[in-house]
Protein backbone atom coordinates (compact mmCIF):
# COMPACT_ATOMS: atom_id res chain seq x y z
CA UNK A 1 0.00 0.00 0.00
CA UNK A 2 1.55 3.76 -0.79
CA UNK A 3 1.15 5.81 1.51
CA UNK A 4 0.80 9.83 0.68
CA UNK A 5 3.68 12.04 1.04
CA UNK A 6 2.62 14.02 3.72
CA UNK A 7 2.55 11.13 5.57
CA UNK A 8 5.73 9.70 4.70
CA UNK A 9 6.93 13.15 5.68
CA UNK A 10 4.72 12.99 9.15
CA UNK A 11 6.46 9.71 9.79
CA UNK A 12 9.72 10.63 9.70
CA UNK A 13 9.50 13.74 11.30
CA UNK A 14 7.70 12.50 14.46
CA UNK A 15 10.26 9.62 14.67
CA UNK A 16 13.01 12.33 14.07
CA UNK A 17 12.13 14.46 17.12
CA UNK A 18 12.47 11.85 19.42
CA UNK A 19 8.68 11.99 20.23
CA UNK A 20 8.41 8.08 20.20
CA UNK A 21 10.29 5.16 19.23
CA UNK A 22 10.57 3.10 15.36
CA UNK A 23 8.19 0.52 16.85
CA UNK A 24 5.64 3.65 18.30
CA UNK A 25 5.55 5.28 14.97
CA UNK A 26 5.12 2.72 13.06
CA UNK A 27 2.10 1.89 14.70
CA UNK A 28 0.88 5.80 15.21
CA UNK A 29 1.19 6.59 11.03
CA UNK A 30 -0.46 2.69 10.40
CA UNK A 31 3.00 1.98 8.21
CA UNK A 32 5.37 -1.19 9.20
CA UNK A 33 8.46 -0.59 10.64
CA UNK A 34 10.41 -2.15 7.48
CA UNK A 35 8.44 1.29 5.30
CA UNK A 36 9.45 3.96 8.22
CA UNK A 37 12.86 2.81 8.10
CA UNK A 38 13.59 2.76 4.11
CA UNK A 39 12.24 5.84 4.19
CA UNK A 40 14.03 7.21 7.61
CA UNK A 41 17.22 6.75 5.09
CA UNK A 42 15.75 8.02 2.17
CA UNK A 43 14.78 11.06 3.67
CA UNK A 44 18.25 11.60 5.54
CA UNK A 45 20.55 10.63 2.36
CA UNK A 46 17.86 13.50 0.01
CA UNK A 47 15.95 15.78 2.57
CA UNK A 48 12.14 15.79 1.66
CA UNK A 49 12.88 14.66 -2.21
CA UNK A 50 14.03 11.01 -0.83
CA UNK A 51 10.33 10.69 0.07
CA UNK A 52 9.01 11.28 -3.24
CA UNK A 53 7.16 9.11 -5.38
CA UNK A 54 9.64 7.38 -8.13
CA UNK A 55 7.68 6.27 -11.39
CA UNK A 56 8.74 3.08 -12.95
CA UNK A 57 10.38 3.37 -16.31
CA UNK A 58 9.16 2.40 -19.57
CA UNK A 59 11.51 1.54 -21.83
CA UNK A 60 10.98 0.96 -25.65
CA UNK A 61 11.73 -2.18 -27.05
CA UNK A 62 14.28 -0.65 -29.30
CA UNK A 63 16.31 1.02 -26.55
CA UNK A 64 16.14 -2.35 -24.14
CA UNK A 65 17.64 -4.09 -27.75
CA UNK A 66 20.46 -1.83 -27.52
CA UNK A 67 21.34 -2.06 -24.12
CA UNK A 68 21.25 -5.91 -24.30
CA UNK A 69 23.77 -5.47 -27.54
CA UNK A 70 26.06 -3.48 -25.19
CA UNK A 71 26.09 -5.57 -22.72
CA UNK A 72 27.09 -8.61 -24.78
CA UNK A 73 30.11 -6.32 -26.53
Amino acid sequence: MKHPFSTRLAAVQHYLSGKATLRETARQFSVGKSPLTRWIRAFRRQGEAGLEHHLSRTYTPEFRLCVVRVNDG
